[in-house]
């Protein structure tokens, strides 16, 4: 949470031009600047955001949100390094911020600190038990590491915090396949369709296999086949693609099923010409 400074600590979304404004008025408003970043970086302005953060830096040295949120900045634009410096300033001024801790978490893991983040993630969580988004990425720590137990209890405890997130669901579903428990996975994808129709396609990768690994093949094949050729919303990748590149991950982790080839055989066949 900022705390005020010089009583000009005022509304945080104002827009560029109020901040602005009142930056013209006084030159030496650190909060203006630090809201002036928070929306330049909101725009994809990093460059901007990233000067207006060093400049409420520059006027306040302890301002500890300013150097968290420099981090991220840094951090989109591929400085991880920089980041995780920005962040762990902002720890040591404020050492119970669970923003810090969680965005410094993130950036270790970007770099194959998997130990290093869970650890950032724990104290974050330490700190504020109840931000929904701390648990997921946690879990998705534990899941490199193959926990994932572990990752499912994360992934449950943020669909208790925020029971109408879907994306949360496909990740639960993921998790239990690797996890070996595909009912479970079956149930979490059939609630993120009903919470996200957005991103049908994809959730219903995990939808299919998870009824492929429970033993009930022909709901898997019809999904399979209806999906074929579908592309994900970020248009890079079909349907078919994504199963693919999943069922080899399902192979590295040791997870198999007899009916996975006649599966790939459907999906890499291609139809006779007329």
């Amino acid at each position: 949470m900022l705390k005020k400074r010089s009583g000009c600590h005022r509304k945080l979304k104002r827009s560029n031009a109020d901040n602005t404004r009142a930056i013209e008025l006084d030159p030496k408003l650190t909060d203006a600047y630090f809201n002036r970043g928070n929306a330049k970086r909101a725009k994809g302005d990093l460059d901007g955001a990233i000067a207006d953060y060093s400049r409420a830096i520059q006027l306040n040295p302890k301002y500890a949100p300013a150097y968290n949120n420099r981090g991220n900045a840094k951090q989109a634009k591929g400085d991880l390094d920089g980041a995780i410096a920005d962040c762990t300033r902002a720890i040591k001024l404020d050492p119970k911020s669970a923003n810090a801790y969680n965005s410094r978490g993130s950036f270790k893991g970007m770099k194959g600190d998997v130990a290093g983040a869970i650890a950032d993630y724990n104290r974050g969580i330490q700190l504020n038990p109840k931000d929904s988004r701390a648990y997921p990425d946690r879990a998705r720590a534990h899941a490199k590491k193959k926990e994932y137990d572990a990752a499912v209890t994360d992934t449950l405890k943020a669909t208790e915090l925020d029971p109408k997130n879907g994306g949360y669901y496909l990740n639960l579903g993921w998790y239990q396949l690797f996890n070996r428990k595909p009912p479970e996975a079956i149930a979490a994808s059939l609630k993120a369709l009903e919470l996200w129709p957005d991103k049908a396609v994809l959730i219903k990768t995990n939808l299919a296999h998870g009824y492929l690994f429970d033993n009930q093949f022909d709901k898997a094949k019809t999904i399979y086949l209806e999906n074929k050729d579908a592309k994900l919303p970020d248009g890079k990748r079909t349907f078919s693609q994504v199963v693919l590149d999943d069922f080899k991950e399902f192979a590295d982790a040791g997870i198999t099923h007899p009916d996975m080839e006649k599966i790939k055989a459907l999906l890499t066949t291609k139809p006779n010409a007329p």
